[in-house]
């Protein structure tokens, strides 16, 4: 089931980052789940590029990008990290997504595959969501770039489903 979309353009320099308060439709978890969305960047620097806040921990998860290696990558509960493998070329549009069953997570960069992660277990926080930044403590990561069309199911899409919905 799709569960919500938005499109926008953030700029690091002015602190820019859209929120949504806490929302039942939000909150994904660890047992099945697919965020997806377009994203470019000209590569000027690291940020976050979405994440859903847990007000007791400070994360619940955050999906970033990585300006020095080209790279985005998801960390889920305050846990280690993982990437995808393939860089990024500034200034191109690129459809990002990653699906989780479990505690495991796969890649997907222009509906191919592109890497795979191992996560520690989480449950939806009681927090914001944001693009272009996180919310905890007023708000940090910023990023530039622009977003469209993303998507967070609680489900998890398949390769086909992922590419023929780019």
């Amino acid at each position: 089931k799709k569960m919500a979309a938005k499109s926008a353009s953030f700029v690091a320099a002015s602190s820019q980052f859209l929120s949504r308060a806490n929302s039942a439709p939000l909150n994904i978890d660890d047992s099945s789940c697919t965020i997806e969305f377009w994203f470019k960047s000209p590569r000027t620097n690291s940020g976050i590029i979405m994440a859903k806040d847990d007000e007791s921990d400070g994360r619940n998860y955050s999906f970033y990008f990585d300006h020095t290696t080209g790279k985005f990558g998801v960390q889920f509960a305050g846990n280690a990290e993982s990437y995808n493998s393939t860089a990024l070329t500034a200034d191109t549009w690129y459809h990002i997504a990653l699906t989780c069953n479990g505690s495991t997570g796969q890649y997907y960069l222009n509906g191919a595959t592109d890497g795979t992660g191992s996560f520690a277990a989480w449950t939806p926080g009681t927090g914001p969501t944001t693009l272009g930044s996180r919310s905890y403590s007023g708000g940090e990561g910023f990023i530039t770039c622009e977003l469209s069309n993303v998507r967070i199911w609680n489900v998890v899409r398949t390769v086909t489903e992922i590419a023929n919905n780019r």
